[in-house]
Order: C-alpha cells, then structure tokens, then sequence
C-alpha cells in the first residue's frame, strides 16, 4: 500500500486555520475526515471500493446528523441516492443518464434527459408536475461544450453561455450573457491568465509543480490552501488573514462555504462554472450533483466512459477530465497534474 497523507495543517502562530486528519481503512479507502474543529465525516464502500455511505458528525456527538448514501448498477453507473430530504432513483441505457425521480413524503421531483443528433443533450426537471429546470448543452464535432441555456425557476436564474477551444481542446473563452473571459496558456492545462473583453488581466495564477498556490486579481492576492487531493478549503489574502473556508460532500457539491463565493476554483481546483453547474476539468465537464461527467471520456478508457473517478472520489482524482484512475497518494499512485498539454479532442457520440 502506498504512504498515505494523515494530516494536513495550516496555521499562523498558535492558531490553525486548517487542521484535518485523515484515516484509511485495509485496502486503502479513506475512511474518515476530522476537521479542525472536532466535526467529521466517516465513509463506508463496497467490496469493490466503491463508496456507499457518509456520515457526517458534530463535534463529541456519536449520532450523525445526516447521511448520504449511494447504489450503482454494475457497470459503475448510478442508480440510486439518499439524504435526510432526498431519495432519487437514476434511469441509465447504455451508461447514458436517460432520467432520475424522486417520491415519498417530500416533493416529487422527476427529470429527463434527451440526446439529440449525437451533440446536443437537454434536461428538464419537474416538481410536484410543474417544470423548473430546464437545461440544454451543445457540443462540437470533438465533444467540446460550445454553448450552453440554463432556466431555473427556483431560484430565477436564466443564463446562455458559449465556449470556444485552442488547437489542444483548452478552453480559450467563454462568453456568459454577453461578458467574455479569454484565457491564456502556458505548457499545461491550466491557465495562466483571464483576460477580459477590454484586454486587461483580470487574474494571474501562480502555480508550483503543478498546484496552483495563488492568484493575483487586480492589485489583491489569493492564496489557496487545498487538501490532499487538490479540493480548495481555503483561502488567504496578502495578510493572511482568512477569507473564505470551504467543505465538499464527496462527489464536490458545495457542503459549506463561509466567505464570498466569487472564487471560481474549489472541487479538485478546477473552475466551477456557476452558469452551468458544471465544473471544467479540461477534457470534459462534470456535474456534481449527478456524480457523473455529461459527455463520455475523449481517450475511451474504461468500460464506463461517464463516471468519476470509479466512484471513489475520497481517494482517487482526476486531473484532466480523462479516465478517473489517478491518485493523489492513491491506490494508482500520484501523478503531476501540471505535467505536459496532451491532445483533448475526441469525436464521435456524446
């Protein structure tokens, strides 16, 4: 079994912004997170190291105060997941997410999902009968996202976007309701630079090996402070004075987030896009909520193009939006994640 990271501190004279430790079980699953305020998380998988369970506790109390718990079919997929509110069911054909329902005593949710011409995927979601979702994706010829319309009637946001890509498959602009952000590269997959419409450098990213450590917007700096597999849970200013602090459930949805949420870069470091709810991790996009990228892998890698890192999230990490079967200190061993630009275009169905 490879070393494991136990414990990861951050702390400015006596006192600690970021105290976390962490246990693993026999086969190398993280097992349980204790933050450093005495809260915890503890984990449970299958017997094929899959996760299926988390239980999240206060400090000194031995009774979780909510659950998360999930079921897949036997290629990978997602079938089915449970909260303290929430117990959806998934439809999949052929590893494509088709529909998801949710009933007894709460709200009745029920969503679907249509895939059109091989580049254009659109959901709805209804509650209680009535649509308050609706969100629809178009791709290129290589399965790059290209534009997106997003209506949500709950919390009435409406929003289109589009995207465009260099000659590698990096996100080179975005436009979201008329505002663009282009981005400039160096020899990795992460950008150096936002500029916007006018010209001007709106953030500059400092990284070292790989990681990106800080950035500079405008004359303020931003220092991020992650975890053992790249997740940001914190950020500093140029005082080092406590900004933002951050938690994840599993599959990168927003647990807790104490700060201003303009800061873009949280589940495994990569840009959360908030028009779209996805998060760009340069192959591809995934969705938190669904656990599960909306296009397949472009390097087909696999026998399930779709799913996230092998359903083991607390574990394993995927650095380019590719196959899941990276580590940081993982069951696949580590790799740098600044390494070299690979080609990210595919073809095909999405």
């Amino acid at each position: 079994m490879a070393e494991r990271i136990t414990k990861i501190t951050t702390h400015k004279g006596d006192r600690y912004f970021i105290d976390e430790k962490y246990a693993y079980d026999e086969r190398g699953n993280k097992k349980s997170v204790t933050h450093a305020d005495g809260s915890r998380a503890v984990y449970s998988y299958d017997t094929i190291n899959r996760l299926i369970k988390a239980e999240y506790y206060r400090n000194e109390e031995d009774t979780f105060y909510d659950v998360q718990e999930y079921g897949y079919d036997v290629d990978g997929n997602r079938i089915t997941y449970k909260d303290s509110v929430k117990n959806i069911q998934y439809k999949v054909e052929s590893n494509k997410l088709q529909s998801y329902s949710s009933g007894g005593d709460n709200e009745e949710i029920k969503a679907e999902f249509n895939y059109k011409l091989g580049n254009e995927i659109s959901q709805k979601e209804y509650h209680s009968g009535k649509l308050v979702l609706e969100r629809s994706f178009s791709y290129d010829a290589d399965n790059r996202l290209i534009s997106a319309d997003v209506k949500d009637d709950q919390i009435n946001f409406e929003t289109s976007s589009t995207y465009t890509y260099d000659y590698v498959g990096r996100r080179e602009s975005k436009v979201v309701d008329g505002k663009t952000t282009y981005y400039g590269y160096g020899e990795s997959l992460d950008p150096l630079i936002e500029v916007n419409d006018k010209g001007e450098i709106d953030t500059a990213h400092i990284y070292i090996g790989g990681l990106r450590i800080a950035a500079v917007e405008g004359d303020k700096l931003k220092v991020y402070h992650t975890d053992e597999l790249g997740n940001t849970i914190g950020i500093t200013d140029e005082d080092g004075k406590v900004t933002q602090t951050v938690r994840y459930d599993p599959f990168g949805n927003t647990n807790f987030l104490n700060g201003p949420d303009s800061n873009e870069y949280l589940f495994a470091g990569k840009p959360f896009d908030r028009e779209t709810g996805l998060i760009y991790f340069g192959g591809r996009y995934y969705d938190p909520q669904l656990g599960r990228y909306l296009s397949r892998d472009p390097l087909a890698q696999g026998f399930n193009h779709y799913i996230y890192t092998d359903n083991n999230p607390l574990v394993k990490k995927d650095i380019f939006g590719l196959w899941g079967g990276f580590g940081g200190g993982s069951m696949d061993g580590p790799i740098d994640g600044g390494g070299e630009v690979i080609d990210l275009t595919g073809g095909g169905d999405i």
